[in-house]
């Protein structure tokens, strides 16, 4: 699966389409972004980069620390309407870190899960520079049977007492700005 996710990246990174109306080349500005936010698409507390080959869709990549360990997650985003208005909505789907399991005072459980989510929400550009946004998203993220496994065998655990469950839809959000420093 690493790998399908790994060709799709290198696919669309290197991807020179001619434009039609409804997928126009980015202008030269800067298809590129950076951003910082917390959720599972920022690898927990961490850091993102998207690359825009076109005004709709592009990729991303990211890092972060989860209280556990470094997560990383990569994937895909459709922007919807990209130069319409201040507010874009967008949806996306990526592979990576979506779960996670940490007790407080045993290792034993402890672990950090990778699979597929798919979220969708909102980019909100500032008035004076329409390259700078913030990043609103709900995620639904697909957890794995050996998460839900594991979940199981907590619950089960009469040691431990479980305050809540794993929330089924998660929210990130995370500032973004443009790289303009790397010719593209």
């Amino acid at each position: 699966m690493k790998k399908l996710v790994l060709i799709v990246f290198i696919i669309l990174f290197t991807l020179n389409v001619k434009g039609e109306d409804t997928l126009k080349i980015i202008p030269a500005n800067y298809p590129l972004n950076f951003g910082y936010g917390l959720g599972i698409d920022y690898g927990g507390i961490g850091a993102r980069f998207t690359y825009l080959p076109l005004k709709q869709i592009g990729v991303f990549a990211a890092i972060g620390f989860n209280f556990l360990n470094f997560g990383y997650n990569a994937g895909l985003v459709y922007r919807v309407t990209p130069d319409k208005k201040r507010v874009c909505p967008y949806a996306n789907f990526f592979y990576g870190y979506n779960a996670l399991i940490k007790i407080k005072w045993t290792t034993k459980y402890d672990k950090i899960y990778y699979g597929f989510s798919s979220g969708v929400g909102l980019e909100i550009h500032s008035k004076k520079d329409r390259n700078k946004f913030f990043n609103l998203e709900l995620i639904a993220p697909f957890r794995t049977s050996e998460f839900k496994k594991d979940y199981k065998a907590i619950k089960n655990d009469p040691n431990i007492k479980l305050y809540y469950k794993p929330f089924p839809v998660l929210y990130s959000i995370g500032f973004h700005f443009p790289i303009t420093s790397i010719a593209l």
